[in-house]
């Protein structure tokens, strides 16, 4: 097996690899587990263009393993991650299937599934002990999809974003002071975050991540050209509805003093916390009465689902939503009884065409 020294940020790797890989530290990890944290990420990093978002969950999930690896030791000592059964594996698994949902439970294991491969194929590990078949938790990914909002919710969130704007207008018309402004602020920037995630389609983290110069005016409004998931560039035309209130968030955001090229900003002048976005899109729900917690992806989930829906082209929605995999955007989508039975109505032999009249002769 390759050698994995405290201290160091190279580990050796076979000749049948791309060559010795090496990761700039600022500080030298504290133990083997942590540099072979740091590898794994780097390699992900290099290989497969991951977004920092990912990679930022990849060290979550990790650090959450490692936490399991340092109460699993005798008498106190960590266990090492190279010493690691599959009756380790198992009862990691028990742990996570007793605290967590069945689809945090099948992503962590995903996650560690995935370290100890890149572990074996450097030879730091003698086997993957997550390799075997674990029992996971069944994860019902058809209750996730249909997590979407109707039409008349979201036309309703949106309503209520519009009047927190007024709202917040109005209180700075008549009393001006540095309060008003921040209600403001956030109500402007919360209705442009969320317009862009339900009718542009963006990640909560491209969303947070998306800079100035990435906005390109058209003279029938903004399409938004940055790197998204992947490293991949994407771009996206922003329908009429939702440039009027980004237009509305950039003339407030002006007037915040900052250096930052980021769109989103605080009041402070830095970048907007991700999970600000998320605790937005919360309360959002909760004044709504959505059916479920609301959330970024449900948001993005939706357009997925309304764009799917009026185009009928799940190749151009694949592209929308900067998916390499049209696998990916099925996953995405949700198809309603309503959108199924237009399309089993449209086969029908007396349905009218577009290409030619209505004939007098009908086929019942």
């Amino acid at each position: 097996m390759a050698a994995l020294s405290p201290g160091s940020s190279t580990l050796a790797v076979p000749h049948r690899t791309a060559g010795p890989l090496r990761v700039p530290t600022a500080s030298p990890p504290a133990d083997p587990f942590e540099e072979a944290v740091e590898l794994f990420l780097g390699r992900t990093r290099h290989t497969r263009s991951g977004s920092p978002h990912t990679e930022a969950a990849y060290r979550a999930d990790l650090r959450h393993y490692a936490a399991f690896l340092d109460a699993r030791g005798p008498e106190g000592l960590p266990l090492a991650f190279d010493a690691v059964t599959r009756r380790d594996a198992e009862l990691y698994l028990v742990r996570l299937s007793a605290e967590h949902s069945a689809r945090t439970v099948r992503r962590r294991v995903s996650c560690v599934r995935s370290f100890y491969r890149f572990l074996r194929t450097v030879e730091a590990v003698a086997h993957n002990p997550f390799d075997a078949a674990l029992d996971l938790p069944a994860f019902d990914r058809k209750s996730e999809t249909h997590k979407v909002l109707t039409d008349d919710e979201l036309a309703h969130a949106l309503r209520l974003l519009a009047t927190d704007v007024t709202r917040a207008r109005q209180r700075l018309g008549d009393r001006p002071s540095g309060r008003a402004f921040s209600r403001l602020l956030a109500a402007t920037r919360r209705r442009a975050a969320v317009t862009l995630m339900a009718l542009g389609g963006l990640r909560r983290a491209e969303v947070v991540g998306l800079t100035k110069d990435a906005l390109v005016e058209r003279p029938d409004g903004f399409s938004l050209r940055f790197a998204g998931k992947g490293g991949k560039t994407r771009t996206v035309p922003l329908s009429t509805a939702a440039h009027p209130s980004l237009v509305e968030w950039l003339a407030v955001r002006v007037r915040v003093p900052t250096v930052v090229p980021h769109v989103f900003v605080t009041t402070a002048g830095r970048p907007v916390d991700p999970q600000q976005i998320k605790r937005d899109c919360r309360r959002l729900g909760d004044r709504i009465g959505a059916r479920f917690r609301l959330t970024p992806h449900v948001l993005r989930r939706t357009f997925a689902t309304r764009a799917l829906r009026a185009s009928g082209d799940i190749r151009s929605v694949q592209v929308l939503l900067g998916h390499a995999s049209i696998q990916t955007t099925e996953v995405y989508t949700h198809v309603d009884e309503d959108g199924l039975r237009a399309l089993v109505e449209s086969t029908r032999l007396d349905a009218p065409r577009a290409d030619r009249p209505p004939s007098s002769r009908q086929v019942s």
